[in-house]
């Protein structure tokens, strides 16, 4: 999975069995640590903790749109995480 650096669609099918089988927060989607030890406080003020891709984005005409959730407003300093997870993860 080493891939996902250039950007997420060219490494996953926008397909319904990927997005169900894959965690979000504990798989290793970038690089060598998986996302939840990377951005520990994102990761408790999400509203699925346990999930997998399906409710954090979806594919819109060939490109994946992210759709973080989190369970109350971001503070600056947390909206800076919010935006670093988003550059990790559109490479």
């Amino acid at each position: 999975m080493e891939e996902w650096g250039r950007s997420f669609e060219n490494c996953f099918e926008c397909a319904v069995e990927n997005r169900e089988k894959i965690s979000f927060w504990d798989d290793i989607l970038v690089g060598t640590e998986d996302l939840r030890s990377r951005f520990l406080i994102l990761f408790y003020l999400s509203i699925s903790k346990d999930a997998n891709l399906a409710p954090f984005g979806e594919c819109l005409n060939g490109s994946w749109k992210w759709d973080l959730v989190w369970r109350r407003g971001l503070f600056d300093w947390e909206k800076t995480k919010e935006l670093q997870l988003l550059q990790v993860l559109n490479g």
